[in-house]
């Protein structure tokens, strides 16, 4: 736990979802789980030990009694859904579907976040607006984001423009407000990411630990206990340094680098969706168009804050070969191969070993659901192209003399598992 600064605490398993953890994604008839008192002052003085910023999560009926007397004690802010109707705390998050933000609900106190479904991006701004119009701050999430076409992309942006040309129209005032996908980007000077599994860690209503709150949602096991300590395995690539392409040449300084998303879509934390990577280059397109017209307008100096450059192209993946007409802020491919082993840089042995583990773990998955890859499918698989591609790049590299070939390793895991399915029988 020595690296953690920041912990959620989710009060019961029907706390209101906050973040980019997908719509009703636990079972309905789940038995209500409730975090205990004991527990809670357990959690409070750990975490008024360490200092660490706490994030309470709760349902409709709030804060219990056993919670709210400590609260005094740690760096706090609480995340209510739409229909909470308990006490108004000054550190309050109001969490709201398009519905309830275009219907009024809420306290009309702290701050608002709204998640947007797939089918609600058309009125993404009129519900962005209704909120400003109660809540000076709006946070915006998309449960739906993985699912995005290039359809939805282009409706988000114009969406986001909507809402800017608002802010514009407030004259002088338009800073007063605060929606974090438009103006996060102004004046940071370094990464804003939320850190799960890294610096952040989520806390069940049992005292189990997860990398993140919707880790705990989506029925992922327990990374340890609030009582115990946290046990991630190669927790390293939890970490931007380890997240490719973002840790060099990205300028979305805002983006919150999911790793939630990122093991939905690439099945790596360190892997990034290309999702993640157009919402967040879009987003920042708006806020560079967003910063310039302030100044333009003259409601806004240039000099408050720095206004971030528009990108080059909205989809990192999209990497630039010709190199005549390549700016130097556009993505470039890290490396090329030349084929002998010395000239493996780093990241390309990242590549390889997770591309290998992928695999083990597919093998091992299909093993657990009762069904064995035969040995002649390895090559042919459509299903697994994805992640064969880097292995067959560098399949006849080996890594120190005497040791087996890449493809060997491959091969002399898939031998095992066959073995141990053997033995098992």
């Amino acid at each position: 736990m020595d690296k953690i600064e920041q912990l959620w605490i989710l009060l019961s398993n029907n706390t209101v979802c906050c973040c980019n953890e997908p719509l009703n994604n636990r079972e309905a008839a789940q038995k209500t789980s409730v975090m205990d008192s004991d527990l809670i002052s357990e959690i409070v003085a750990k975490v008024s030990d360490q200092g660490w910023q706490c994030t309470i999560v709760t349902d409709r009926n709030g804060v219990p009694e056993a919670l709210r007397r400590q609260l005094d004690q740690i760096k706090h802010r609480i995340i209510v859904p739409a229909d909470y109707d308990g006490e108004i705390l000054e550190t309050i998050n109001v969490v709201f579907d398009c519905e309830q933000a275009c219907l009024g609900y809420g306290p009309g106190k702290g701050k608002a976040i709204l998640r947007v479904s797939q089918g609600d991006l058309g009125r993404l701004a009129n519900c962005v607006i209704a909120l400003l119009n109660r809540y000076a701050d709006v946070s915006i999430k998309h449960p739906d984001m993985l699912k995005y076409t290039q359809e939805d992309f282009q409706l988000y942006k114009q969406q986001l423009h909507e809402v800017g040309e608002w802010l514009l129209s407030k004259g002088s005032s338009w800073s007063d407000f605060h929606v974090d996908v438009l103006m996060k980007r102004f004046g940071l000077n370094g990464i804003n990411e939320c850190g799960a599994g890294d610096k952040s860690l989520a806390v069940g209503p049992d005292g189990s630990l997860y990398f993140c709150p919707a880790a705990f949602r989506s029925g992922y096991d327990p990374c340890g206990h609030i009582s115990e300590g946290v046990d991630i395995a190669n927790r390293h690539l939890f970490t931007r340094e380890y997240a490719l392409p973002c840790r060099d040449k990205c300028d979305a300084l805002h983006c919150s680098r999911c790793v939630f998303w990122n093991k939905l879509a690439t099945f790596e934390f360190c892997v990034p969706a290309e999702n993640v990577c157009k919402l967040a280059h879009i987003e920042l397109e708006a806020q560079s168009w967003l910063g310039n017209e302030a100044v333009e307008r003259k409601i806004w100096s240039e000099e408050e804050w720095e206004i971030p450059a528009a990108p080059v192209i909205n989809d990192p993946f999209n990497l630039v070969k010709d190199e005549e007409h390549t700016p130097e802020n556009v993505w470039k491919r890290l490396s090329i191969f030349t084929g002998r082993p010395e000239d493996l840089s780093p990241s390309m042995m990242l590549d390889i070993i997770c591309n290998l583990k992928a695999r083990l773990d597919a093998i091992n998955s299909c093993l657990e659901s009762g069904y064995i890859i035969p040995s002649d499918l390895i090559m042919n698989n459509v299903l697994l192209f994805l992640h064969r591609k880097t292995v067959e790049t560098y399949k006849n590299v080996i890594f120190k003399e005497g040791c087996p070939t890449v493809f060997e390793t491959e091969m002399l895991m898939h031998h095992a598992v066959e073995v141990l399915a053997e033995n098992r029988s």
